[in-house]
């Protein structure tokens, strides 16, 4: 079974507001869209107390999961998040871990890193060299992800599993566009 974790728990400091209600539809629901043509079980990590994103998200089929109340770091959310659908879903076979401000991917792209992926394998995408989102874990990694607590994210996970990390070179330059400031809509 496939598994979408969409981590829309940041700050989004340099953004000057909450750049995940921003846009039309907003911004969150352009990056929910696209992931939902791909996978039955989407899980959305938002901010432990986050009134406005639960009610616009409370009619869609998710799955929404607070963030811990003293996190401040991807890694711990990406590791709650892990926690929390092993503890919903029997066999998940992996986890593809998007960012919520990260809308412009292709479907394609999404159905080549699935292609790829395995249960003893990492998937990411590239883009002329520069690795994207989202990171595809097999199975296999999962003790290993829910262990971080950093703001790196994975990033120790895939260091220590070079060997089995899949880099996957698109032309699809969504892959590492996302919206960190308000000219970003418009490059």
């Amino acid at each position: 079974m496939n598994v979408a974790l969409i981590l829309a728990a940041g700050s989004s400091a340099r953004y000057g507001a909450d750049k995940r209600l921003s846009g039309n539809p907003p911004l969150i629901m352009q990056t929910i869209s696209m992931v939902q043509k791909h996978f039955n079980h989407v899980y959305v990590l938002h901010r432990h107390i986050d009134p406005k994103l639960q009610s616009l998200l409370a009619p869609l089929e998710l799955n929404l999961v607070a963030a811990p109340v003293d996190s401040q770091d991807m890694g711990d959310n990406i590791a709650h998040g892990v926690k929390t659908i092993e503890s919903d879903i029997a066999n998940v076979n992996n986890i593809s871990v998007f960012l919520g401000d990260m809308p412009f991917m292709e479907s394609s792209t999404i159905k080549s890193l699935l292609c790829l992926l395995a249960s003893d394998n990492i998937v990411r995408p590239t883009f002329k060299g520069q690795q994207g989102h989202p990171v595809c874990f097999g199975n296999e990694f999962f003790d290993s992800l829910k262990t971080l607590n950093n703001v790196d994210g994975a990033k120790s996970v895939i260091q220590a599993n070079l060997n089995r990390l899949n880099l996957l070179e698109v032309d699809d330059i969504g892959v590492i566009k996302d919206i960190d400031t308000k000219p970003d809509w418009h490059q």
